[in-house]
């Protein structure tokens, strides 16, 4: 498996500097993660991850590799970076090393996860810690997500958000933008793991966002980024504290607001000069949010048969079904299948909470079943042919479809 593995991972690389050899690991590092393969890596990470982790640019992580490549001397945290971002980089491009198979594919990640855990080394004074360290550590979370190893995911986000309180990000006003940014995709990081795996939060909104005009990053970047920031921060301590606890009472019209506010941010995006991969993550994310909200409103109000546009509707799911579908059939498949295997991912958990509130819905409520769930027939269809969809993931999604059609097709 090992030697199939790195003939794979060599094809991904160029040819005529196969020699190049990462050398800063304690230990002989192994054939299958030369220069070129991280190297191969990096525009990957500046399309698909630094628009959502805008901190660490290309830039900087491809002039560590090449003092590596050139022989000289770099400290742990950054050669630790280097190994994470390429984990993580490696888990969001899944679609393009599918002939690896499912346990190759696990295993390439956490081998790089296990070599930037071993050249970062140990944090044993508050002089070594810095920015890296903080990415080091939520990149790793990020990919321990993917990998289903949710304890260590939350462990080592706990990991940067306390090195980042003993940097004393976000304490101040005068915040660098950096710093700004990186206080922030921590704050959407914890509040996406605490409402997806119910867990509690530590970081809070602050009344500083990064600057209009941020010389670090180009303007769309910074615009989507923007974007993120005021979806997540819907997700209050009244939302996590209603999700974590049924006896915890979240107010109706509280619930309908958000709803609004992610409608107006959904009209936002269409109207901002964004990546189509941008645009998916985003619109993707929306509707999920979406049915965040309406589960906690369901599961504390009766609601009214109404029309499905009503955000406090019973059959409210099927709009988000038909929105979903229209991203699906509108946006690059490139962008989901190949950079977007956290949207996919969230398009997998979206799809079976949505299945789960069609499949409770009484037969006589719906008028046109064919027509209503359409949309849902489509999506799971859609999934179910995409390779970095699981195979678990794909016999779930099989299962929902078969039991919606057995209730409420012909």
């Amino acid at each position: 498996m090992g030697n199939e593995r790195g003939k794979i991972l060599k094809s991904y690389s160029k040819k005529d500097e196969i020699d190049k050899r990462l050398a800063f690991r304690p230990l002989t590092p192994g054939d299958d993660f030369d220069l070129d393969f991280c190297l191969g890596l990096m525009d990957e990470y500046e399309e698909s991850i630094f628009p959502v982790c805008p901190v660490v640019t290309k830039k900087e992580i491809v002039s560590c590799l090449s003092k590596l490549a050139n022989g000289a001397k770099v400290n742990g945290k950054d050669g630790g970076l280097v190994y994470a971002s390429c984990a993580m980089t490696f888990s969001h491009t899944r679609a393009r090393f599918v002939q690896l198979g499912e346990k190759n594919y696990d295993a390439v990640v956490r081998q790089l996860l296990d070599r930037a855990l071993a050249v970062r080394g140990c944090i044993n004074t508050r002089e070594s810690l810095n920015v890296s360290n903080i990415m080091t550590s939520a990149f790793l979370s990020s990919c321990y997500v993917s990998l289903d190893e949710v304890d260590l995911a939350w462990f080592y986000l706990k990991e940067a958000i306390s090195i980042a309180a003993i940097l004393g990000l976000g304490q101040t006003r005068n915040e660098t933008p950096r710093n700004l940014r990186l206080y922030w995709m921590l704050f959407i990081h914890e509040r996406s793991m605490s409402v997806k795996f119910q867990r509690g939060i530590q970081l809070r909104a602050i009344d500083k966002y990064p600057d209009d005009e941020d010389p670090d990053i180009p303007e769309g970047i910074r615009v989507g980024f923007m974007q993120l920031v005021k979806l997540f921060e819907l997700i209050d301590e009244d939302v996590i504290n209603s999700s974590r606890d049924q006896s915890v009472v979240i107010d109706w019209q509280t619930l309908e607001l958000k709803q609004g506010c992610i409608k107006q941010l959904e009209a936002d995006v269409q109207q901002l000069s964004l990546t189509s991969m941008q645009q998916a993550d985003l619109l993707i994310t929306q509707q999920w949010l979406k049915i965040v909200f309406w589960k906690l409103a369901i599961s504390r109000y009766q609601l009214a048969l109404e029309t499905e546009d009503s955000c406090m509707s019973l059959l409210y799911p099927m709009e988000v079904s038909r929105a979903l579908n229209n991203v699906i059939t509108t946006v690059s498949m490139r962008d989901i299948a190949v950079h977007g295997c956290g949207i996919i991912r969230k398009l997998v958990e979206l799809t079976v909470s949505i299945s789960d509130v069609i499949i409770s819905i009484p037969e006589n409520q719906l008028h046109e079943p064919t027509n209503q769930i359409d949309s849902f027939v489509s999506i799971t269809e859609f999934l179910c042919t995409q390779p970095t969809v699981t195979p678990y993931q794909k016999e779930l999604l099989r299962e929902k479809l078969e039991n919606i059609k057995t209730k409420f097709l012909p």
